[in-house]
């Protein structure tokens, strides 16, 4: 059986879209400016990846970091 890895988001987009929800300009201002970000954490939010579905993967979302369990998606800024 090939190894799944859980997806990770460096920002959370599905926050912020609840926060822009509450009244939150700023994260407002976040979300409109990043959409496709928006639809990516939607789209990813919670699943896991085969390591033969990373190329391909990779094309859709961007950057990303493999560790040993999971993907990071480099969609923010990362200390």
């Amino acid at each position: 059986m090939e190894k799944e890895y859980k997806i990770k988001f460096t920002a959370n987009y599905l926050q912020y879209e609840e926060w822009a929800n509450e009244g939150d300009s700023y994260f407002q201002n976040v979300i409109d400016n990043n959409s496709d970000q928006l639809e990516i954490c939607k789209k990813w939010s919670g699943k896991k990846i085969k390591l033969s579905e990373i190329p391909e993967f990779i094309k859709e979302v961007g950057e990303c970091v493999i560790s040993e369990d999971e993907i990071e998606i480099y969609n923010g800024y990362r200390e």
